[in-house]
């Protein structure tokens, strides 16, 4: 297995999409280290659970190796296709559901975990925890505005308790680990004039809103890169005048 198969980008579109854009061979690499990724969880479970109990580190060396997001997207791949079983927790469901899978049920059922569905409701706890410790990065507050993006767009009508809104609630995951900052971002991809964050009475959690006659086709904004970071990443050249004050060193 090599490094570098391990560590490739997750490809988050279909095989039909990636034939279509000639981006196979990322497609079939990705898929390849979702399929180790799912086997090293297996392995995992079975080494740091001794019958009873799920030992607290039982995640470290399968994030290190594979990344967090890898993990995170097959284990909400697993729950996704076992959304029946009671076995895992209904936070742990919810938690699965804000991460998309375009890949065919045939495909994901080649990483779907294999462990016994309480153990690995613990493990998902445990990924889970360790995410929270991690700052939001640019791809993570990219994903939370393409979904959130995309569950404005899911209704036929305005779906807010008075009907007058598009409503999408902000994921708690990203809540959690977002400071003030990072809700900056997010509300400037999103690409609404009358975009609001704001609590539902009688419903849990924030939520993403827009007036009904927002028009729900526009693209995510692109971020802005930073003024600051690009001077910094110019070479400073000396100017004529500043190279004609600059004193001769004397002759020796």
């Amino acid at each position: 297995m090599k490094t570098n198969d391990v560590n490739t980008v997750i490809y988050p579109h279909s095989a039909s999409y990636a034939k279509e854009h000639g981006e196979l061979e990322q497609y079939r690499a990705s898929n390849n280290a979702n399929v180790w990724c799912k086997e090293a969880i297996e392995a995992a479970v079975r080494e740091h659970f001794d019958g009873m109990y799920l030992s607290r580190d039982a995640a470290k060396d399968v994030i290190e190796i594979y990344g967090i997001d890898r993990v995170m997207f097959v284990l909400a791949n697993t729950v996704q296709l076992q959304d029946w079983d009671g076995r895992y927790s209904p936070r742990n469901k919810a938690w699965a559901k804000t991460i998309p899978n375009d890949n065919s049920d045939t495909v994901r059922y080649g990483y779907a975990v294999n462990s016994h569905p309480a153990v690995l409701d613990g493990f998902i706890d445990l990924v889970r925890m360790e995410q929270m410790r991690q700052p939001l990065t640019a791809a993570d507050i990219q994903a939370e505005a393409e979904r959130i993006l995309r569950e404005l767009r899911a209704p036929d009508v305005p779906n807010s308790p008075h009907g007058t809104h598009y409503m999408a609630r902000i994921s708690p995951e990203f809540l959690n680990r977002a400071g003030s900052k990072d809700h900056d971002r997010l509300m400037n991809l999103l690409p609404f004039r009358s975009l609001t964050f704001t609590g539902m009475k009688g419903l849990p959690g924030t939520y993403a809103t827009i007036l009904a006659s927002e028009d729900r086709t526009k693209e995510l904004r692109q971020p802005r890169s930073s003024v600051r970071k690009h001077l910094k990443q110019e070479p400073k050249q000396a100017t004529p005048k500043t190279l004609a004050h600059k004193k001769k060193e004397p002759e020796r």
